[in-house]
């Protein structure tokens, strides 16, 4: 997860800055970089040795682009990552237009080993059954929705359908903004397989990380 440290306003989140390095057209340049350094914390630290997965999140516009997943893939193998720990998740900034354009770079990623998440689905995300129907392994559903399930009957049909239409092509499904106990036990309750949110953990370095996954435990038994 991307944040910037501001030398006066202090730790930004990514929508005080990347819609306007977006707008600037540094979007593949900012996502890369991401991507290295989360590469470069992975192979430094403990991590790789906890049984993790190691997200990363690159816009489909930056995929697409010639030569990425060559600088994907040469990225991985410096850092000693098995494929099969890496997710790359298709972020919602950019909507899928046609989703077979998509299939092949999907197709490429899969066949190196890679895991493969569409990310932030909701009522928003039009088509999403046809995309849920591409090379992924995993769907995501999104905040709003997650949140909204609480109070909308409307919202909690969607992720009832969603979940159907991810299950019927093999998914694994995350449930994003997890932030209250009764979000939790909501999704558990639909079926979800795990959960992402500030109640499980707010970002963290790759050093905190390490010493949260051994605190979790702990607390998931209290």
């Amino acid at each position: 997860l991307a944040r910037l440290e501001h030398p006066g306003l202090g730790t930004l989140p990514p929508d005080r800055f990347v819609p306007q390095i977006e707008a600037a057209g540094f979007a593949a340049q900012l996502a890369e970089e991401v991507v290295r350094r989360a590469f470069g914390e992975w192979r430094d630290d403990a991590l790789q040795q906890l049984n993790l997965w190691l997200a990363v999140n690159l816009p489909l516009d930056v995929l697409m682009r010639p030569g990425a997943t060559d600088r994907l893939e040469a990225w991985r193998e410096q850092a000693g990552i098995d494929p099969g720990r890496v997710m790359v998740e298709l972020t919602e900034t950019y909507p899928v237009a046609s989703p077979e354009l998509l299939r092949p770079v999907l197709d490429r990623l899969r066949g190196a080993g890679y895991r493969l998440a569409i990310d932030d689905v909701g009522p928003a995300m039009s088509g999403h059954e046809a995309v849920i129907r591409l090379p992924f392994t995993t769907m995501k559903l999104g905040l709003e929705v997650v949140h909204a399930s609480a109070h909308s009957e409307a919202a909690l049909r969607f992720i009832e359908r969603a979940m159907v239409a991810a299950r019927r092509s093999g998914l694994m499904v995350i449930a994003e903004g997890i932030e209250t106990a009764d979000d939790w036990e909501r999704m558990q309750r639909l079926g979800v397989d795990a959960a992402q949110g500030f109640l499980i953990a707010r970002p963290l370095t790759a050093v905190a990380a390490a010493i949260w996954h051994a605190a979790w435990p702990r607390r998931g038994a209290a």
